[in-house]
């Protein structure tokens, strides 16, 4: 009896993942995608090249041709996303927390310093931190997926609709967002998100972490499994002589 209840107040297994664990590094790989074109208006890709979209006024300010701020922005960002996938990929189920908090750090720390960048040197390693810590938030989002306990299917789905959208999204939200404001805001405004996604995994860890907690016999149960037996011998003459 104590072992049937044992058994039904412990954890769960560890190769399964409640849906809430998956929150935070959703978030994160779906904002991590959206920053992806955060430095390309709408106007880039109907005429890809110098003279259009948010790429004068930040290699103006910054001080640098296009083909750096390309190396800089883009290609830095989807090398160090590639790099780190795996990582996210094959730690990211075992170990969410230690690795979604640290790669959403990253994001936040990378996506500040690019924002406020003053030259190719702020504005690269921006770009390389907030692309790695995509990538890994990327990667276990997906480890996580596939360790849900039911409705993998439908997550797997909601969260490539999201990532999509942001795709097709992102160009037009950063092209007015640079004109009303600056294009500094195309960066800030990732901000919010990505603090609600790290408030996020920060509570889903600790949450699994009390879950796997071992459970603890009551106080008024008998320490021995029955039937009852005492460490030590009975004393006196058997009953009935």
């Amino acid at each position: 009896m104590q072992h049937d209840q044992l058994s039904r107040n412990a954890a769960p297994p560890a190769d399964r993942r409640p849906w809430w664990a998956l929150i935070g590094p959703a978030v994160a790989a779906i904002v991590g995608l959206f920053l992806i074109t955060a430095a390309y208006g709408t106007e880039h890709f109907s005429a890809p090249g110098v003279g259009s979209g948010l790429v004068p006024p930040m290699t103006r300010d910054l001080g640098m041709s296009y083909h750096a701020f390309s190396a800089a922005v883009t290609v830095a960002y989807v090398v160090a996303a590639v790099v780190l996938l795996p990582a996210g990929l094959l730690l990211g189920g075992r170990f969410p927390t230690a690795v979604v908090v640290p790669a959403i750090g990253a994001m936040i720390v990378g996506d500040l310093l690019t924002a406020f960048a003053q030259g190719t040197g702020m504005i690269t390693v921006g770009r390389v931190l907030c692309g790695a810590g995509a990538g890994a938030a990327v990667g276990a989002t997906a480890a996580l997926v596939l360790r849900l306990r039911n409705g993998r299917g439908v997550a797997a789905a909601a969260i490539a609709a999201a990532g999509c959208l942001v795709l097709v999204v992102g160009p037009f939200v950063d092209q007015a967002m640079a004109e009303s404001l600056s294009w500094r805001w195309t960066f800030l405004i990732a901000e919010p998100p990505l603090l609600a996604a790290l408030a996020a995994g920060a509570i889903a860890g600790i949450m699994l972490l009390l879950r796997r907690r071992p459970a603890q016999a009551r106080p008024y149960q008998p320490p021995y499994a029955p039937p009852y037996r005492p460490p030590y011998p009975p004393q006196g003459p058997p009953p009935g002589a």
